[in-house]
């Protein structure tokens, strides 16, 4: 399940990039949930309690506070991306794209029937990934377990000549394996934190009702054992 050879030039620089993948192209991370601006630049203060700015907007949502972390146990950070929240409703056109942030999937109450989210961090060379999204298409992943509370998030990075992946790339990679869950573009890897070896895909389970990660899975869920895994989870 492992490339270790694939993604090593990427793993040398996989700390300097998560210093910075958070203030990249494509939007940004949370501002300090104590400390909010509105799109103008201006000072603004949102309600109280576990509410922040989202990324790329001056709208107040409710996510929890920090300190946000990288291990088991901790918070993630309310990232942003670019892409589709069902890619297929539209086409996968790149001129759909919208913007998708971990607090979309924060569901406190379980109003929203959530339970936990899977973060996916694939690259388009990447055997595995590839492995791992034609298994979820074949085999319905997705409605089997979303009917369980389970959301799903894809992520790509890195196109076939492990360059910074492009918006045609997440078009291609919609349409070959029919995705209809949530899908985006993270061309500065802003995943990278989340890391637990060299190895590449990463998945990642978050609680959403807490928005902490209860789970880091290096490599890929490949077979119906591996899904059945997530079960302990729910």
């Amino acid at each position: 399940m492992r490339n270790t050879v694939s993604i090593s030039s990427l793993c040398v620089a996989m700390t300097s990039l998560a210093l910075v993948a958070c203030g990249s192209d494509d939007g940004g991370s949370t501002t300090d949930p104590g400390k909010a601006f509105d799109v103008t630049g201006g000072a603004s203060h949102p309600p109280t309690g576990s509410t922040e700015i989202a990324p790329g907007s001056g709208q107040a949502v409710a996510y929890p506070a920090g300190p946000y972390g990288t291990e088991m146990g901790s918070v993630v950070e309310n990232i942003s991306w670019l892409g589709w929240k069902n890619g297929k409703d539209v086409g996968y056109d790149q001129g759909a794209f919208e913007r998708v942030s971990l607090s979309d999937f924060y569901d406190p109450d379980g109003s929203k029937g959530s339970k936990l989210l899977i973060i996916n961090a694939s690259a388009v060379w990447c055997g595995p990934c590839n492995l791992e999204a034609r298994h979820m298409r074949d085999a319905n992943t997705y409605a089997t377990f979303h009917a369980k509370g389970v959301d799903f998030l894809w992520t790509l990075f890195e196109d076939a000549n492990h360059d910074p992946v492009k918006p045609q790339d997440l078009t291609n990679w919609g349409n070959r394996y029919a995705v209809d869950y949530p899908m985006v573009l993270d061309p500065s890897l802003k995943t990278g934190a989340y890391f637990a070896t060299d190895a590449t895909p990463l998945n990642f389970l978050v609680d959403t009702r807490t928005m902490r990660i209860v789970d880091i899975i290096m490599g890929g869920l490949l077979d119906d054992a591996a899904w059945n895994f997530v079960n302990r989870h729910l």
